[in-house]
C-alpha cells in the first residue's frame, strides 16, 4: 500500500519511540487502525511498519475526502504534527 504524498513531510518516529510502539502492538495488538484515503495511507505509517515487522494483521479504516474535509494535507497535519508534539520547525514544514 502506498503512503499519501502529504505524509512525506512527517518525520518518522525515533528508534526508541518506534521500538516502544512495536513492543506495545506485540503486547496488546493494533488498537488504533491505520487511516486510508483514496487507497493511500494518511495516518499510521509507523503502525503499518510495526505490524509488518511483527507479522500481524493490520486494521484499516477507509475514509473519503468528504470524511476528512477534502483537505488531506490539513488532516495529516492535525493527526501528526499536533498529536506528536513535533518541534516548531517540523510543524511548520508539515503545514506548508
Amino acid at each position: 500500500m502506498e503512503f499519501h504524498p502529504a505524509t512525506k513531510h512527517i518525520p518518522r518516529m525515533s528508534h526508541d519511540q518506534y521500538e516502544r510502539l512495536v513492543d506495545d502492538i506485540a503486547r496488546y495488538g493494533l488498537l488504533v487502525p491505520i487511516v486510508v484515503v483514496d487507497g493511500m495511507i494518511v495516518d499510521g505509517r509507523d503502525r503499518f511498519y510495526a505490524c509488518l515487522q511483527l507479522g500481524i494483521e493490520r486494521a484499516f479504516v477507509r475514509l473519503t475526502l468528504d470524511d476528512i474535509g477534502a483537505n488531506v494535507e490539513r488532516y495529516v497535519n492535525q493527526m501528526n504534527a499536533v498529536r506528536r508534539h513535533l518541534p516548531q520547525e517540523d510543524s511548520a514544514s508539515v503545514a506548508s
